[in-house]
């Protein structure tokens, strides 16, 4: 119950009182069918099927590598940080405003969210780039597949209340170490959506906020919802300079896959991503 009695004597109106944000989740999201059967267009069809690496784009067209980055030159923030600046990639202004660190980008090399590599054009120009790997899900029911449907993430909203329009299939991360992603199909899938994105399906109407009451996190929790099949669509590769790691071009492998799921609503619904528990095993 939010409304409480006012603090002043003789005054019988009550108050909201301060709104207090929900630290453990990290992010609330609403699904819904795709605006149109079919969906996105891709933007660089490349391959529908494992196996050829697609050519990179831009002034990447037909480089080389030449070097990767590995933890044994780099143990260090301090030695990463020279690692990019011996080779033409200064990290002056890195971690100041809304850039990251030195420090965030080796601790993505650590974790194996990322590799770093200097690469070699066709123009003997020689470039440092950062390579991440992203599955993009379009996940839908056996039936909703037949038919070209898929869900999309319309919103998103943050455990401090922040809200934002996303419409964008469901987007997860990989590791190195999940790369060929043929090699991984139905693991990584499977943890996308039954452990990540999707661990915990709620009620359309579940917001993050004072007058909305948010379930917290149950680890006798089951997610509803069971991977029974994917199919590879197809693999991009977009290249741009990161905006948070300054002047340093990232590509961006894009893997796209059909995820079909058993136990998806009928309706629109949220779902629930828990913040990972600290050392005291608190969210």
């Amino acid at each position: 119950f939010w409304l409480k009695p006012c603090w002043l004597p003789g005054c019988s109106c009550f108050i909201l009182p301060q709104w207090a944000p929900c630290p453990e989740i990290q992010v609330l999201r609403r699904w819904a069918p795709s605006p149109l059967p079919g969906g996105m267009e891709t933007r660089r069809t490349i391959c529908a099927s494992g196996g050829a690496t697609p050519p990179m784009p831009g002034d990447l067209a037909g480089a080389s590598r030449i070097e990767t980055a590995t933890m044994t030159e780099v143990p260090t923030p301090e030695a990463l940080s020279s690692w990019l600046g011996a080779r033409g990639c200064p990290t002056t202004g890195w971690g100041e405003g809304n850039t990251k660190s030195v420090a965030k980008l080796w601790k993505e090399l650590k974790l194996g969210e990322a590799s770093l590599e200097l690469w070699k054009t066709l123009k003997g120009e020689v470039k440092v780039l950062r390579s991440t790997h992203v599955l993009r899900g379009k996940v839908c029911s056996k039936a909703s597949y037949e038919r070209g449907v898929f869900l999309f993430n319309t919103w998103q909203q943050f455990g401090d209340g922040r809200k934002r329009t996303r419409n964008g299939l469901l987007s997860e991360k990989l590791s190195t170490a999940e790369v060929p992603l043929e090699l991984h199909l139905h693991e990584v899938c499977k943890r996308a959506v039954e452990e990540e994105e999707m661990q915990v399906v709620v009620e359309s109407s579940v917001v993050v906020g004072p007058n909305s009451r948010v379930p917290g996190f149950d680890p006798e929790y089951k997610c509803p919802l069971t991977v029974i099949d994917q199919h590879f669509v197809d693999y991009t590769i977009e290249a741009e300079e990161s905006k948070s790691f300054l002047g340093l071009l990232t590509a961006y492998h894009l893997y796209t896959v059909d995820i079909v799921c058993n136990g998806l609503p009928s309706i629109d619904f949220n779902t629930l991503e828990f913040e990972d528990p600290d050392e005291h095993g608190h969210r």
